[in-house]
């Protein structure tokens, strides 16, 4: 019956006919925005590089994490564990849950000197897609970690996506 909504200054959620029932100050500059439903946490990125935690029930922040890594390009929650996946402008993947912090549970190297443009998390929470601007799209294995498939694209893409039969389908910027 609510969503939010990330607006150029601050974040602000509203009731399903539009009128706004919440103006979060405190969330300064967000950019990107994730919902845990069964942890009822609304999680969000800002420009500088920071993700807060939000309890939806109480409408407190449970805990905010400095990633030090510049802004999140890229977020995506596994709904399996709740793990929040974060992709940077160095290349790297961030792995963050909100009872450590101080420091991000796993670090990933995915794309050697190339921004991340989008990842995607599969639905039962195993296989991770990482796209970067090197034109690459590669698929991981959350539980080892390691790169299964690299695959070359013509273009970098955009956006990417896991279907619900486990297909992959990619967004790529048509004025190349």
């Amino acid at each position: 019956t609510m969503f939010a909504v990330a607006q150029k200054k601050h974040l602000f959620i509203y009731d399903n006919q539009g009128i706004q029932l919440h103006h979060l100050r405190d969330h300064l500059e967000p950019c990107k925005l994730e919902f845990l439903p069964y942890h009822y946490l609304l999680v969000s990125a800002s420009k500088m590089g920071f993700l807060k935690y939000m309890d939806v029930t109480s409408g407190k922040e449970i805990v905010e994490c400095k990633t030090r890594r510049g802004q999140v390009l890229a977020m995506r929650a596994n709904k399996q564990n709740g793990v929040i996946v974060t992709g940077h402008g160095n290349g790297e993947v961030a792995m963050w849950t909100p009872n450590m912090a101080s420091k991000p549970v796993v670090r990933i190297l995915a794309h050697t000197s190339a921004p991340l443009t989008s990842l995607s998390v599969s639905h039962d929470g195993n296989y991770l897609l990482t796209t970067g601007k090197d034109s690459r799209f590669k698929v991981w294995d959350i539980r080892t970690y390691k790169c299964l498939h690299d695959y070359f694209c013509p273009a970098p893409a955009l956006a990417s996506d896991f279907s619900g039969s486990g297909l992959l389908s990619l967004c790529f910027n048509n004025e190349v």
